[in-house]
């Protein structure tokens, strides 16, 4: 086996990121976390900075939650938490001008950027919707966050779900959009698109510990070599912990004797390219 730089491990031989900027993560009122046996508890969230295992992140409200909750735990866990909020279906049967009014009101509350979740508010992301939604936020000064994840109710798309990210991204080239779940299943050809968007980071987020025993963490391997300055990657807690990432991270990528990394690559990765995107 391939020797690692002694900078790419951890005391335990297992891999810890220098710094680490969590992608994505969740915190919920009551702690449930959508029919699983998950708890999106804020304090362990928070645990998990005070060890170290985190340095920053951004935390999500999905749609249906309370946001002056998701901007609250944001403050009591780390002022290192970006806030985010998600566009709630019934606020698109109003026009552009009703968006940017929510927008600038968040805004002015503190959250940084704002997502779209097609299958949580029933419309795909071709949906003429979200067009207006992606114009509302580049002008009101928020990144935009877009869940890959599609499927019922709002698959098949009529189209390779690459394709339709592609001409959606296209459209607003001064919008910073991060690409969560990295296309899920689709996420190679996604890869491919990304690289000639100058403002778009695709997220490897929740799809690599998923698919980490498929070909998929193949990809997310080459991906590490190839696109690292083009890439993120998250817990998406509560679905794993740090740990928990990162042994997967060491196990299926960092241990492959066929591909090379360095310390800056998985710098790039882990934290710098996150940090460059929230940067508007």
């Amino acid at each position: 086996m391939k020797q690692r730089d002694a900078s790419i491990m951890k005391l335990t031989n297992t891999f810890k990121p220098q710094k680490f900027f969590d992608s994505i993560v969740h915190v919920k009122e009551k702690t449930d976390w959508y029919n699983t046996d998950k708890q999106a508890n804020r304090d362990v969230l928070k645990k998990y900075f005070e060890d170290g295992h985190i340095d920053k992140a951004i935390l999500t409200g999905m749609p249906g939650d309370n946001y002056e909750y998701t901007l609250k735990s944001a403050r009591y866990i780390s002022q290192n938490v970006v806030p985010v909020f998600s566009v709630e279906g019934k606020w698109l049967d109003g026009d552009i001008q009703y968006l940017k009014d929510i927008f600038r009101c968040y805004k002015s509350k503190g959250f940084r950027g704002v997502k779209i979740h097609p299958r949580f508010t029933g419309y795909a992301i071709t949906h003429q919707h979200w067009l207006m939604v992606a114009e509302a936020a580049q002008s009101v000064g928020l990144f935009l966050m877009i869940c890959t994840i599609h499927r019922a109710p709002v698959f098949p798309l009529g189209m390779s779900l690459h394709e339709a990210l592609y001409d959606f991204c296209r459209k607003f080239k001064n919008l910073k959009i991060m690409l969560l779940h990295g296309g899920y299943y689709d996420l190679l050809a996604m890869s491919e698109v990304v690289r000639d968007l100058d403002n778009v980071l695709l997220d490897l987020s929740f799809t690599f510990m998923r698919f980490k025993k498929s070909s998929i963490a193949l990809d997310a391997g080459y991906l590490f070599e190839t696109l690292d300055r083009k890439i993120s990657i998250g817990t998406d807690y509560p679905e794993c912990s740090p740990v928990e990432l990162f042994s997967s991270v060491d196990k299926y990528i960092i241990s492959r004797d066929d591909i090379e990394l360095t310390p800056d690559k998985l710098n790039n990765i882990f934290y710098n390219n996150i940090n460059e995107f929230i940067k508007l």
